[in-house]
């Protein structure tokens, strides 16, 4: 059991505050959500704030490994293994 103290059991008001938003915004599209996709997306173009899309990021460890394919922006990298040892888990 943590101490009484512990900052993890303090109440945080912003945490609960964007909880709160959430909630409103789900219940007044009756937690249906396709419709809280549509509104969000409403509200993007209706800002007028500019919207980022980054690309998928690389995997790390391939990259690192010198598998070029999964540097390629905007193909999908084979996540597949590559060798008969690889694929059955290294148990030949």
């Amino acid at each position: 059991m943590p101490p009484k103290d512990d900052p993890d059991d303090l109440p945080d008001d912003i945490v609960e505050e964007v909880r709160a938003v959430r909630r409103a915004h789900a219940e007044a599209c009756a937690f249906d959500l396709a419709r809280m996709f549509e509104d969000v997306k409403r509200r993007e173009v209706a800002s007028g704030a500019p919207v980022v899309s980054l690309p998928p990021r690389l995997l790390r460890a391939r990259v690192a490994a010198g598998d070029h394919d999964a540097a390629e922006p905007g193909k999908a990298p084979d996540v597949r293994p590559s060798s008969p040892a690889a694929r059955s888990g290294g148990r030949g």
